[in-house]
């Protein structure tokens, strides 16, 4: 949730979610969300294994930790009907 939070206070995340208002709900667009996903994974990764404090057992946890947290805002997506507060409040859970 903090992630996801910190992440659409961000101008060009929203620009990229394609984030609009429409009857006075904020909406983003599934296949952007599912492409940041994607890029926040490839991130993480690239930024853990060049990392040289840490040993590939420490890699290892920590990129599976990232990808549970990855499948979690997937999950929050899944059942947010695209509008961004349902995805904050499945985040939440």
């Amino acid at each position: 949730y903090t992630l996801l939070r910190s992440l659409l206070q961000d101008e060009d995340v929203r620009h990229f979610l394609q984030v609009n208002r429409y009857q006075n709900v904020l909406w983003f667009n599934k296949e952007a969300f599912e492409q940041l996903l994607g890029w926040l994974v490839t991130i993480a990764v690239i930024n853990l294994q060049s990392d040289p404090d840490l040993d590939q057992s420490q890699i290892d946890d920590r990129i599976a930790e990232q990808y549970r947290i990855i499948q979690q805002l997937d999950k929050a997506q899944s059942k947010s009907d695209y509008q961004v507060e349902k995805l904050l409040e499945a985040a939440k859970v």
